[in-house]
């Protein structure tokens, strides 16, 4: 859609080259445009965040850094610029992809069983490059994957979007893991969080797997126990109970048992462990038939 928001009615370009196209999404805190460098045609993605002008670091600001210090990623948005323009604070980022929720619709509301363990494969691995460089996504969930085709149209990138709430587990100089504490604020999305987090306990890398497991089980499904089309608006705490009394073998009732396996694994992780990514990727392709491929237009 055009660029018609009220956000970004009085903004055309950002730092001077980057011209505003189209809106391609609106979040809790920004709305992402489409935009295009002018001096090398370029397409990037812009998210645009009102200023404040509070002293405390705003979404945006907390993404900047978190990407800044994930750059080199493979899968991972790599900021371009970020700064102020008029009223707004703006954060350019190079990944211009299809979202993955995109795909969904286009597939009838679900994927083959091929097509999502293919995909988990790679989250698997994007989340093993956050968590060795001190970092926990802390919104794991479908609406925050993208996914990229190359030219040769057979290799399929998978990206991990929006840093807004990832947080800095471990101090880079020293190792130290932040303590484990109880009456933490709430970040993220209910549905796909993990009870842990739903009780205010400080989150690890194992909670960004737990979320892990709910997206690729909604992704097969097409719903959830506690989330559905229909279903959207439950409680943060009845979502919680919900997942409490929902046995992992009901959750995964139908599905391959290593998907069993993947939950319970997430579930035995002690608070500060490190996840075995390699065990996790070894369950997920041992499901897999044939190799898959996306194609996207």
């Amino acid at each position: 859609m055009p660029c018609t928001s009220p956000l970004v009615t009085s903004i055309h370009r950002v730092d001077g080259r980057f011209s505003l196209k189209s809106i391609l999404g609106v979040g809790s805190h920004a709305i992402v445009c489409l935009a295009q460098n002018i001096i090398s045609d370029e397409e990037v993605a812009v998210k645009l965040e009102s200023f404040t002008g509070h002293l405390s670091e705003s979404p945006l600001e907390r993404e900047f850094v978190a990407l800044t210090n994930l750059q080199g990623g493979f899968g991972i948005p790599q900021p371009i610029w970020f700064g102020r323009e008029s009223s707004y604070q703006a954060l350019v980022l190079d990944s211009i992809a299809t979202p993955l929720c995109d795909i969904v619709a286009s597939q009838g509301g679900l994927l083959s069983l091929n097509s999502v363990l293919s995909i988990s494969c790679q989250l698997v691995s994007r989340l093993e490059y956050i968590h060795l460089r001190h970092y926990i996504h802390c919104d794991i969930k479908p609406q925050n994957v993208l996914l990229h085709q190359s030219d040769s149209r057979h290799a399929t990138t998978v990206f991990l979007i929006d840093f807004s709430v990832a947080l800095q587990y471990c101090d880079p100089a020293t190792r130290i893991h932040i303590p484990y504490q109880e009456g933490c604020p709430f970040v993220g999305t209910p549905a796909f969080s993990s009870i842990s987090h739903h009780c205010r306990y400080q989150s690890g890398c194992r909670d960004d797997i737990e979320s892990l497991t709910y997206t690729l089980v909604y992704l097969l499904r097409g719903s959830l126990p506690w989330f559905s089309d229909v279903n959207t608006s439950l409680s943060s705490n009845v979502i919680c109970n919900l997942k409490r009394d929902t046995t992992v073998e009901t959750l995964c009732d139908g599905l391959p048992v290593e998907f069993v396996t993947f939950i319970k694994y997430s579930h035995s992780l002690a608070y500060g462990a490190r996840p075995d990514y390699d065990y996790l990727k070894k369950l997920l392709e041992d499901c897999i038939v044939q190799p898959v491929c996306f194609y996207l237009t």
